[in-house]
């Protein structure tokens, strides 16, 4: 054969012996399919904001994922796991982006505390978490400067080597009655869909050698705007904290007075504990 067919791998012929007259050269073909694992994230995603959209009844915006569907029809329409999209970027780290964006609409994770409504993409344009972090902290100065309580000065405390330092979302009141706070701006329903990882952190920040909290509270988005703000549950058995972190849901569509009037009547009552 007088030429190569395919992409060549280069790493496996050099890693074997040294190249010889008439060797065989490994060659993979598999870049000459659109049915690639990368494509099938993307028809995985437009399938999934296809359905979304069409209960929405947004028309024109469903017809163009229908025709980028129909594109794909040679893409295998395939159930992604997490990881095994993480897995795909991870190999794509040019594309590691569009992907994790597409892992998180087909898995439906934090792209909105909504999923499914209307605002798909909207945390990628701006980032949401951080405001979230704010706008929480906004409402917790206001509400417990009525408890006489203020906010601390500083949110930032140093580890015992390697220089690295830890930061608060938001930190209020002085040693002994401190008031502790942290945002995820996740989809959080009640208190089983938190992570593990979540409350060991807010844990390890109520053990800071620093830091004497009364009451610790993680903040998320409410998933059901009944309520402006609402008690999701309890974790406990720790010392930290009187051995409790309250995990309360806050409205993103409720007005802020609102919201102040629904975290004054709940501190009012973890206070009193």
């Amino acid at each position: 054969m007088a030429c190569i067919k395919g992409r060549p791998n280069l790493v496996k012929l050099v890693c074997e012996a040294p190249l010889q007259a008439k060797q065989s050269v490994h060659c993979c073909f598999s870049d000459h399919t659109i049915n690639t694992p990368r494509n099938q994230v993307y028809r995985a995603a437009l399938v999934k904001c296809a359905k979304i959209l069409s209960e929405r009844g947004s028309v024109q915006a469903l017809d163009a994922a229908r025709m980028t569907i129909y594109s794909l029809n040679a893409v295998d329409n395939k159930d992604l796991s997490k990881n095994q999209i993480e897995g795909i970027a991870r190999a794509h780290l040019k594309d590691s982006a569009t992907l994790l964006a597409c892992r998180d609409v087909i898995c439906g994770l934090s792209i909105s505390p909504h999923p499914g409504i209307a605002r798909e993409f909207f945390s990628y344009a701006i980032n949401m978490a951080t405001l979230f972090e704010d706008y929480c902290y906004r409402l917790m100065s206001t509400v417990l400067a009525e408890f006489d309580i203020r906010p601390s000065d500083d949110l930032t405390f140093p580890l015992d080597g390697g220089g690295q330092t830890i930061k608060l979302d938001g930190l209020f009141g002085e040693i002994p009655n401190q008031i502790l706070m942290e945002c995820k701006y996740k989809s959080i329903r009640s208190i089983p869909d938190l992570s593990r990882a979540d409350i060991y952190q807010t844990v390890s920040y109520c053990c800071h050698v620093n830091l004497r909290p009364m009451v610790a509270v993680i903040c998320v988005p409410a998933f059901e705007d009944d309520a402006p703000v609402e008690l999701l549950g309890t974790i406990g058995g720790f010392r930290a904290a009187k051995g409790k972190i309250h995990v309360l849901s806050i409205s993103l569509s409720h007005r802020p007075d609102e919201l102040e009037a629904g975290l004054a009547a709940v501190f009012s009552r973890l206070l009193e504990e």
